[in-house]
């Protein structure tokens, strides 16, 4: 199923409201075009997934956690040295745009 403008502006509404002002503790890939990052809210941790297949585009706060592979690829090792201790500031989209927009203030 594609996301069309108007759900995914409700979708990053509603991931602002959950996941702004939250830590990243852990990052993931379980699969070649997905992502997991475990971020640390005041309340919970919250997992969000984000797979970015042109077929199957999606972005989630799944209950269960997708099987994470024993060696993660070297993205993800380049990911955790640069996010992992940062926290989520801003995510937003363009009007009219169907790129959601993350933004990190690392230490």
């Amino acid at each position: 199923m594609n996301l069309e403008g108007i759900t995914l502006q409700v979708l990053t509404q509603e991931l602002s409201r959950r996941l702004l002002g939250g830590k990243i503790f852990k990052i993931f890939m379980p699969g070649k075009s997905s992502l997991l990052l475990q971020i640390n809210t005041q309340n919970h941790t919250e997992n969000l997934l984000v797979d970015m297949g042109g077929d199957t585009p999606l972005i989630t706060l799944p209950q269960t956690l997708p099987e994470r592979p024993d060696l993660p690829p070297s993205f993800c090792m380049l990911l955790r040295k640069h996010l992992t201790g940062g926290r989520l500031t801003g995510l937003h989209m363009e009007p009219g745009d169907r790129i959601v927009f993350f933004e990190f203030l690392c230490t």
